[in-house]
C-alpha cells in the first residue's frame, strides 16, 4: 500500500509488520520489489497495485503457491490480475481498522 504521508506510511508498515505481514511499495522499480520478495520469505504479501498493474503482472513469476494470502489495495479489480488466485481486493478508501479486524478473524 502506498501512502502519500511518510509518517502514515510508517505507521501502516509498523502495524502490518506486527501481524507478520510484508509491506511492499510497487511504486519502486520492479527489481526492488522482486528483490524484496526473494529476500523475505513470508506467507502474506501486501501490494498496492494502483496504476501499477503492469508491474504487478511482472511479479507473477515470483508469486507462487507458497503465498497463502495476498491482499491488493486497489481502486480496481482487473481481469488481467486473475492469476492472483488468493487475492482479496480491498477497495478504496482503505480502512486500516476494517483490514486489521479481517486479519484477526482469519
Amino acid at each position: 500500500m502506498i501512502c502519500d504521508d511518510a509518517d502514515l506510511s510508517g505507521l501502516y508498515r509498523e502495524m502490518l509488520e506486527t501481524y507478520g505481514l510484508i509491506f511492499i511499495d510497487t511504486a519502486r522499480t520492479i527489481s526492488e520489489s522482486e528483490r524484496f520478495l526473494r529476500d523475505n520469505i513470508y506467507n502474506t504479501v501486501i501490494i498496492d497495485c494502483k496504476n501499477q498493474k503492469d508491474e504487478l503482472k511482472n511479479l507473477k513469476r515470483i508469486i507462487d503457491s507458497d503465498t497463502k494470502l495476498l491482499y491488493i489495495e486497489s481502486s480496481f479489480e482487473d481481469p488481467d490480475l486473475s492469476f492472483l488466485e488468493n487475492a482479496i481486493f480491498i477497495q478504496k478508501p482503505f480502512n486500516i481498522d476494517s483490514f486489521m479486524c479481517e486479519l484477526v478473524t482469519r
